[in-house]
């Protein structure tokens, strides 16, 4: 552990385990919130579970096919992933805003939209900083500096529902917390970059 957390490699450590909270943070307040969303909003009608498991694979094929091109090299991925949490930071937010405009047009289509933009963007955050977290420290110790990023992100799951739940009490519905995930995501961004 001295290399992972000592030296020029503490700075690596700290970023990509922000990388990770933030992604295990982001998926389980996606998959936590969402649901809070559709009951709340009646009018948001989703797709039948057939059709949404196809939309879904559909995009995390096309989310897999843009992770092969991206370069091995650690900065590549950096950037790569630095950008998914800015996408993110801006997906999510706009998620909450067709959310709360029901009286749109096609509303159902929108956010069905902008909900499977989401998880295809959480599967693209998935990889790359899996990517980053095994491939930036030497052999020797790429299991502990892995498994140190790792557990960090764990937290991110268990803060999630928590945060969830009190930002819900705090501002009347769950909403507001895909805004807060946005937040995150941008500060992620910011320290990955």
């Amino acid at each position: 552990l001295r290399v992972v957390l000592g030296g020029r490699m503490l700075r690596y450590t700290a970023a990509t385990s922000v990388a990770c909270f933030t992604f295990n943070f982001l998926q389980q307040g996606q998959n936590y919130a969402e649901p809070l969303v559709l009951v709340s909003n009646a009018r948001t009608v989703p797709l039948p579970a057939g059709w949404q498991i196809l939309f879904e694979q559909s995009f995390s094929l096309v989310a897999s096919m843009l992770i092969l091109p991206v370069d091995r090299l650690i900065p590549a991925r950096q950037r790569a992933l630095a950008t998914m949490f800015f996408i993110a930071a801006i997906l999510l937010p706009t998620f909450a805003a067709i959310v709360l405009c029901s009286w749109l047009p096609f509303h159902g289509a929108l956010f069905q939209a902008a909900a499977m933009g989401i998880r295809a963007t959480i599967k693209l955050v998935n990889g790359f900083s899996l990517q980053i977290a095994t491939d930036m420290y030497p052999t020797l110790v790429a299991s502990a500096g892995n498994a140190v990023c790792q557990a960090v992100g764990r937290l991110g799951c268990m803060v999630a529902p928590i945060l969830c739940e009190l930002v819900a009490a705090a501002f009347g519905g769950a909403v507001a917390f895909f805004v807060l995930i946005g937040a995150v995501c941008a500060f992620a961004g910011l320290v990955v970059a």
